[in-house]
C-alpha cells in the first residue's frame, strides 16, 4: 500500500503543477499497478470470499482521504454572498435526483424488479462522489461554469453521495436471519466418469431422475418488499429438526421469493390437498400477483398470506438462516405454529413424473413404522 501511495501522490502533485487535475495523475499512477486478482480463498466460517489484506488497507485509507479530497476541492473557491447559490442549489438538486433516480427506477421495473429494488437501483445511480468533483473542477478551471455554479454542483454531489447509503438501507433492509453463501461447486473432474463414460450429468438428466421421486406439493407464501402477498409452488421441502421444530425449503437463488422471504423474515408453508393442482399450477406460473386471483386470509400469528382453498395444513415459520448453494438458496425456518384447515384429514396432492396425483390411503401396500 505504501508503495502505491509513494507513486500516486507525486503523480497527482505533478499533474496539478501542470495545470491538470490532481486526480488525473492518480489515475495514471493506478494504471501502472496490476488489478488485484480475484480471491481464491473463502472463509471457513461463512463461505464468503476472503479479500487480500491490501484491498482492505486501501479501502480504509480511502475512507480517510475522501473527506480531505472534498475539503480541498472546495478550498479557494470564492463566491459572492447572495441568494444566487441557494437558487442554483434549489434548481440543480431536484433535477439531478430526478434525472438519475427515475430512469433507474424505470429500468428496474422493466426487468420485473419490485418497486423497492427498482427505486434502490435509481438511488445507487444517483450517487456521484469523486467523479462529479473532478468534472466540475475541470469545468471551473476551463471557465465553463461560474464559482457559484461550481459550489451548487459540489453541494449536489455531497448530498446525493451522503444520502445513498441510508436510502438504500431503508429500501433494502438486511434480513433478520443470517445468510451464508457457500463456495461454488468446482467443475467436474474429467477423470471422474460414470459407467457409460460420461463426464457429468446434464440438467435435463438430473430433472428426469428426480421426477422418479414423487413428493408432496406446497405453496410457500410471504409478503414482498412492498407489503404485497407473494407465493410460489414448491416440492423441495422437508423437516429438519423436531426440537426445536424446523424445516427447510429450496427456492431459486435469483428469484423474487428469496428476496421477499429474506426481507420479511418469515413465511408460511401451505400443504395442498388433492384438489389443489390448479392452485399449484397458478403459483408455479411465475406471475407476480397470483394472490389477486385466489382467496386468502392472514395467518394467525405472522399475519402472512394463507390460501383458503385447497390447503389442508399450514405452518408458520420464522426465517432462521439461509444458505445459497449454486443456483438455489436453502431457507431454514423455525416453525412457530401449525394448523389443520377445517379440522378434517384430507388426502394430499403429490407430484412426480411431471404429473399431479392424489395420495389415497389404502391404495397401495403400507407398512407402519
Amino acid at each position: 500500500m505504501l508503495g502505491g501511495l509513494a507513486v500516486a501522490l507525486p503523480a497527482a502533485a505533478g499533474t496539478d503543477a501542470l495545470g491538470l487535475h490532481a486526480a488525473a495523475g492518480a489515475l495514471l499512477a493506478g494504471l501502472l499497478f496490476p488489478r488485484v486478482a480475484p480471491p481464491t480463498t473463502r472463509s471457513a466460517s461463512s463461505g464468503a470470499p476472503e479479500r487480500p489484506a491490501t484491498v482492505a488497507a486501501f479501502r480504509a485509507f480511502g475512507q480517510v482521504l475522501l473527506p480531505v479530497f472534498f475539503m480541498a476541492a472546495l478550498m479557494g473557491v470564492r463566491v459572492e454572498p447572495g441568494g444566487r447559490v441557494l437558487a442554483e442549489i434549489a434548481l440543480l438538486l431536484p433535477l439531478a435526483v430526478v434525472g438519475k433516480v427515475v430512469p433507474g427506477y424505470l429500468v428496474g421495473r422493466a426487468h420485473a424488479w419490485g418497486r423497492r429494488e427498482a427505486l434502490a437501483l435509481g438511488v445507487l445511480l444517483n450517487t456521484r462522489g469523486v467523479t462529479e468533483f473532478v468534472v466540475i473542477s475541470l469545468g471551473l478551471a476551463a471557465g465553463l461554469i461560474t464559482p457559484s455554479t461550481y459550489l451548487a454542483l459540489a453541494v449536489v454531489a455531497v448530498v446525493t453521495t451522503a444520502t445513498t447509503g441510508p436510502a438504500v438501507t431503508a429500501l433494502l433492509p438486511r434480513p433478520t436471519g443470517s445468510t451464508r453463501t457457500m463456495p461454488e461447486p468446482s467443475p467436474a473432474d474429467p477423470d471422474d466418469t460414470t459407467e457409460n463414460g460420461a463426464t457429468g450429468v446434464s440438467a435435463s438428466e438430473f430433472r428426469t431422475f428426480m421426477q422418479g421421486f414423487p413428493s408432496g406439493v406446497a405453496v410457500l407464501a410471504t409478503l414482498d418488499q412492498e407489503g404485497q402477498p407473494t407465493g410460489m409452488t414448491c416440492s423441495a421441502l422437508c423437516s429438519l429438526s423436531l426440537d426445536p421444530p424446523m424445516l427447510l425449503v429450496c427456492v431459486g437463488r435469483w428469484g423474487r421469493m428469496r428476496r421477499a422471504v429474506e426481507h420479511t423474515g418469515s413465511f408460511t408453508v401451505n400443504l395442498l390437498d388433492g384438489s389443489g393442482d390448479e392452485l399449484a399450477r397458478a403459483f408455479a406460473s411465475g406471475r407476480e400477483r397470483v394472490f389477486d386471483e385466489v382467496a386468502w386470509r392472514p395467518s394467525r400469528h405472522c399475519r402472512l398470506p394463507v390460501p383458503t382453498d385447497h390447503v389442508h395444513r399450514t405452518a408458520e415459520c420464522d426465517l432462521h438462516s439461509s444458505i445459497t448453494m449454486a443456483d438455489h438458496t436453502i431457507l431454514i425456518g423455525r416453525v412457530t405454529s401449525v394448523g389443520e384447515h377445517d379440522g378434517t384429514r384430507r388426502a394430499p396432492l403429490l407430484h412426480g413424473f411431471s404429473e399431479f396425483a392424489v395420495w389415497r390411503p389404502g391404495s397401495a401396500r403400507q407398512r407402519r413404522w
